[in-house]
């Protein structure tokens, strides 16, 4: 019963949430008020609590009982709970203190590991809904990358969204990174971010602020946005603002998606950056050619060992790096070259960059992957993205996570490579499953393996597939190809920088 729901989850906050002192009494009467509780009630045994690091099971619990005694609906009782936990968690300000004091005490990555378990705690991140995506790293490629399909954020059906067109929508707030999401309650169309806490910066003069992602792809996956609502920009204060992060923070990587549809992120009306403290395969990548410049005698500026083109500038000044780094991206927007498809103009700006921040050895290490997102009626996604003979498996846009080399692939995936494990061990014949979008993936599988397979070796032969197709794309992204075209336009290109 709720009597029962409200000493748990008190217990609860108490051991994991930094529930104390008078606190405790205000947010007792927080929820007595929400539950329709008037009188105290201490019978309830919460020994349940002692080993509970997460708050997954006190969730069922109560989600049930709240639907049960009418105070929410089913399709939206999560809106209450979100609410209930942010009653539970340290204010904004209370819970910047004690990052802060962290921070003082224990160092930056002790601070940051804190920020990251306390957020998992009051189910900011879902972390045990994040634990049943499919991960998986494929070593047998070229160059290795990694798989996830991401369950933890599961499509919405279409009698969702029917409902969603009834429900009244609000500019407030503007989007999913603006400020004013700490602590908005949610609705049918936007989430709930009751629990939810930032930690402000300064970059470059600007005000940000720093979060971690609800739905972690890595760990500590971040966000780090902007105070300012304002359209995704790549150029110098970028680069700057990139190279400022990770002298703060120096576990973490840090990058920002590109300035222009295709080749950038979903979104692209609130400048943000992604990072977290993780070594994704781009970063385990050797240098291929190195190319000096005399005004820039003191980088390091190396083209990688990868699928796609990608410089990496090393150094140990921020101002020259990111100098360095505006000057190649100014020549690259007006650099063209028909006779590899690289149109950097027609009506509007085609050509952009991905950057990526890191420390490496105490040395700031710049990452700048070629970005272009031209169409033709060939390829009308992209020319520089996911190829139409990928898009059963990949169609969204490619930002600067999978062009690391970790897909994020979504969740369909897992019915739909059920069904074709079926056919490859011939329990079904295609005809059967009649999906005409994998009709060529069939074909090439049945021709190559035939339909009468084990189900593992069905399952690995899945996989190889999903991760060769995975490869492809990264292939596809690149704007300078590894041959002798591609080769010989970026040479070019760095000639141009050194002039």
């Amino acid at each position: 019963m709720l009597k029962d729901d409200l000493n748990l989850l008190i217990a609860y906050a108490k051991k994991n949430l930094k529930l104390e002192g008078l606190n405790e009494i205000y947010v007792r009467n927080t929820l007595m008020k929400k539950f329709n509780i008037e009188e105290e009630y201490y019978d309830t045994d919460t020994s349940i609590v002692n080993d509970l690091v997460r708050p997954d099971i006190l969730i069922e619990k109560l989600s049930k009982d709240l639907v049960d005694n009418g105070f929410a609906l089913e399709e939206n009782v999560h809106l209450l709970v979100d609410e209930i936990f942010g009653d539970l968690s340290l204010s904004p300000n209370e819970f910047l203190n004690e990052f802060k004091k962290i921070e003082e005490s224990k160092g930056k990555e002790e601070a940051l590991e804190f920020f990251y378990d306390y957020q998992i705690k009051n189910n900011y991140i879902q972390k045990t809904a994040i634990e049943k995506n499919i991960h998986w790293n494929e070593e047998n490629l070229k160059y290795p990358i990694e798989i996830s399909i991401n369950l933890s954020k599961p499509e919405k059906k279409n009698s969702d969204i029917a409902k969603l067109k009834m429900v009244k929508s609000s500019s407030y707030p503007k989007c999913l990174l603006c400020k004013e999401n700490l602590g908005f309650y949610g609705d049918e169309k936007k989430a709930p971010r009751r629990t939810i806490r930032f930690v402000p910066l300064e970059l470059d003069g600007e005000k940000w602020y720093l979060q971690y992602s609800p739905y972690g792809y890595y760990y500590q996956h971040a966000i780090c946005f902007s105070d300012k609502h304002s359209d995704m920009v790549i150029n110098k204060t970028t680069f700057k603002k990139l190279l400022q992060f990770v002298d703060l923070y120096p576990s973490f990587f840090m990058g920002s998606n590109a300035d222009l549809p295709i080749v950038g992120g979903s979104i692209l009306n609130h400048e943000h950056f992604q990072g977290g403290n993780y070594v994704l395969p781009l970063f385990k990548s050797s240098d291929k050619k190195e190319y000096k410049f005399d005004k820039y005698s003191s980088l390091k500026i190396t083209k990688l060992d990868y699928y796609h083109a990608t410089l990496k500038v090393v150094g140990d000044d921020i101002e020259e790096i990111a100098s360095f780094a505006d000057k190649v991206l100014n020549i690259y927007k007006n650099f063209d070259a028909e006779e590899i498809d690289l149109i950097s103009r027609t009506d509007v700006l085609h050509s952009t960059i991905t950057p990526i921040c890191r420390k490496e050895k105490n040395k700031f290490a710049l990452y700048l992957i070629f970005r272009n997102n031209r169409t033709n009626e060939v390829e009308e996604g992209g020319i520089f993205h996911a190829h139409k003979i990928h898009h059963h498996i990949k169609s969204e846009g490619i930002g600067l996570i999978e062009a690391m080399g970790l897909f994020i692939l979504p969740p369909r995936l897992i019915s739909e490579m059920k069904n074709i494990s079926d056919i490859l061990q011939g329990k079904v014949s295609k005809e059967e499953f009649n999906n005409e979008k994998y009709s060529n993936m069939i074909d090439e599988l049945l021709i190559k393996y035939g339909n009468k397979n084990s189900l593992e070796n069905s399952k690995n032969i899945l996989k190889e597939y999903i991760a060769e197709t995975c490869e492809d794309i990264l292939k596809n992204i690149s704007v300078f190809k590894e041959d002798e075209l591609g080769n010989k336009y970026f040479d070019l290109l760095m000639t141009k920088v050194g002039e």
